[in-house]
């Protein structure tokens, strides 16, 4: 049996999604969903690719081979590329996912949710700034410059990080469940199928990978 939540909350007129992302993500997907010109979304989803490939440049040590001025050129350009086409293929899997579960949003609706929740990620790039400054350019490399001082703002940018991650998670969830107006918990199944999915090819093709070598 299928379970439908129903929003009977109305639709603010005026709503700044920017803060009340953070405290009323069901309203600001709604909000996003109605009353939001798609091509203002389309900018956050361009800006945030940006920011998740300064992100993975960081995790993978990018700096180690890569000088940093070409680092944020590839971002730049990149960025928006890999955030725009990412966009399309991730709102279409919650839309199918969600379909499969009962949900009723339409893909429109999806991509609207998902639109709005790159000001998470927007908001989390803000620390960007003080790590430039704080660290510099090491920030991409796997050796930290900077003293005692950039090792201690380390620790505080990746606690500000995984806090910015985890709240832009469970508001990505009640998104979801906002468009597809069913539970979160349902949400949550609806984002963690196609992440499980994507580390079984994975597992899959690393496992080929190391019988071929």
């Amino acid at each position: 049996m299928n379970t439908v939540v129903e929003n009977h909350q109305p639709v603010p007129e005026k709503l700044n999604p920017w803060l009340s992302i953070w405290v009323r993500p069901k309203v600001t997907a709604r909000y996003a969903i109605e009353k939001m010109p798609m091509s203002y979304l389309v900018v956050l989803v361009l800006i945030g690719g940006i920011f998740e490939v300064l992100d993975k440049a960081v995790t993978k040590n990018m700096g180690d081979n890569i000088p940093t001025p070409f680092i944020f050129l590839i971002a730049l350009v990149a960025g928006p590329i890999f955030g725009y086409i990412g966009w399309w293929i991730g709102s279409g899997i919650a839309y199918i996912i969600g379909k499969w579960l009962g949900g009723i949003g339409t893909y429109k609706e999806l991509r609207a949710v998902f639109g709005i929740v790159n000001i998470f990620y927007i908001i989390a790039g803000i620390v960007w700034i003080p790590d430039l400054i704080i660290i510099g350019s090491s920030i991409f490399s796997s050796y930290i410059e900077g003293g005692f001082g950039a090792t201690i703002w380390l620790f505080i940018s990746a606690f500000l990080s995984i806090v910015f991650g985890i709240w832009g998670f469970i508001g990505t969830l009640f998104c979801v469940a906002e468009a597809h107006r069913f539970p979160v918990w349902k949400a949550l199944i609806t984002i963690l199928i196609p992440t499980v999915i994507l580390l079984i090819f994975v597992a899959i093709f690393a496992f080929i990978v190391l019988l071929i070598v």
